[in-house]
């Protein structure tokens, strides 16, 4: 299709795709044919517009004249009308052959399409596959999040404690070591009590040893008080049964 025409002219009536009506379904077989195609009043602006453009494309008058992209002029005067039909024939079966091959790409555009939309439908379902396993992912995942977060406040709970317990535990270590200090030096002490009323055992064995004669001295005496008390007593009652 033309993309723009160079330079401006009174007789330039337009581009024949633009200029011929037809069903839209057809739009595209048309633009094909005719979308290279200028027309113009007569061979004069034919021929200007032809030079500005470089012969880029196929102007057309309305007397039938045809300037070709290569810059030949048919058509259009008596004399040559016969050489012009033939043209013609020679065109129209040229015509007739684009065409053909335009409903044969026309074909396979179509079949084309219909492929692309069963892709377009299979990528949409597995699309929408896709979202519905991402849904599921996500409520998994939101519920493992939550126990995740359930143990890991489990896990800071155990770790508190943990650290509680073990400054309790060092607490009980150090009272543990107190009380072992304590019993050291209460066994030491009932050691040296033991060894010193082991040595007054002792002492006393030896002095009971070195004084016998002496104890045996002191029972006769005491024996003889306690005979003389229960003398005096006597005398007493004696007295008392007198008066």
């Amino acid at each position: 299709k033309i993309d723009k025409i160079k330079g401006n002219y009174s007789g330039l009536i337009g581009i024949a795709s633009e200029l011929v009506k037809c069903d839209k379904k057809y739009s595209d077989i048309v633009s094909n044919l005719l979308g290279r195609t200028v027309v113009v009043d007569t061979m004069d602006t034919g021929i200007q517009v032809a030079k500005n453009n470089n012969y880029s494309f196929r102007i057309v008058t309305l007397k039938g004249d045809i300037i070709s992209n290569s810059g030949a002029i048919t058509g259009g005067s008596v004399a040559n009308k016969t050489v012009n039909i033939l043209g013609r024939s020679n065109e129209i079966e040229k015509l007739e052959k684009e065409i053909k091959e335009l409903k044969i790409k026309l074909e396979e555009v179509t079949k084309n399409k219909e492929k692309y939309e069963q892709s377009i439908s299979s990528v949409m379902k597995k699309s929408e596959s896709l979202e519905n396993e991402l849904n599921e992912i996500n409520i998994v995942y939101a519920t493992e999040k939550q126990k995740m977060v359930a143990i890991e406040e489990n896990i800071e709970r155990l770790a508190t404690r943990l650290e509680k317990l073990k400054q309790e535990n060092q607490k009980i270590k150090e009272q543990k070591a107190e009380i072992l200090k304590s019993k050291e030096e209460k066994f030491a002490s009932i050691e040296a009590i033991d060894k010193e009323n082991s040595e007054l055992n002792t002492v006393i064995e030896q002095f009971a040893l070195l004084n016998k004669d002496n104890q045996k001295y002191i029972d006769d005496l005491n024996f003889d008080i306690t005979n003389l008390r229960i003398s005096v007593s006597s005398f007493d009652e004696s007295g008392t049964s007198i008066d």
